[in-house]
C-alpha cells in the first residue's frame, strides 16, 4: 500500500488533535531534491484552510504565514543541479491553535542552514536568492 497523501495526513492530524486536543505532529522525510519543502509548505496552507471551514472565513493571519513562507524560502533556498529551488537548511514549523481549534500563531526554526555558501558556492549551483534579489534591485553605483 502507497503511504497517505500529505493532505489526507494533515487531516488526520487535525481530526485527531480537535478530538483529543493532543499535540500532533508531522515529519517529511526523502532524498534531497524530493520536494520535502514544498510539500510541508502545502500542508501548513492546508492546515490553514481546515481551520477556515469552522468559521467559514480564511484565517486572519493567512498573509502573514504566507510572507514568512516566502522570506524563508528566500533567504534559505538557492539553485542546485537537482532543483531550481532547492532549500538549504531543514525547517521546524509550529503552528499554534486556540481553544476553538483556530490557528492563532505560527513559530519557526531553521536548522543547519549552509551559511558556508555564503563564501563558497560549490560548482554549477548559485548562493541562497535573497543574494540575487537584491542584486536584482540595486543600481549600477550600489553594485559596485
Amino acid at each position: 500500500a502507497l503511504p497517505p497523501h500529505p493532505f489526507v495526513a494533515a487531516t488526520q492530524a487535525y481530526v485527531h488533535m480537535m478530538e483529543t486536543s493532543n499535540d500532533q505532529t508531522l515529519v517529511m522525510t526523502g532524498e534531497s531534491g524530493s520536494a520535502k519543502s514544498r510539500v510541508a509548505r502545502e500542508v501548513v496552507n492546508h492546515l490553514i484552510y481546515l481551520s477556515s471551514q469552522l468559521t467559514g472565513e480564511r484565517v486572519g493571519i493567512y498573509r502573514e504565514i504566507a510572507a514568512v513562507q516566502e522570506i524563508l524560502e528566500c533567504l534559505g533556498s538557492a539553485r542546485v543541479p537537482t532543483n531550481l529551488n532547492g532549500s538549504r537548511h531543514g525547517t521546524h514549523w509550529q503552528l499554534l491553535w486556540d481553544e476553538e481549534f483556530q490557528l492563532a500563531g505560527l513559530l519557526v526554526q531553521l536548522m543547519g542552514l549552509k551559511t558556508q555558501r555564503v563564501m563558497q558556492v560549490p560548482e554549477d549551483e548559485r548562493n541562497f536568492h535573497v543574494f540575487h534579489a537584491l542584486m536584482a534591485g540595486a543600481n549600477s553605483e550600489e553594485k559596485s
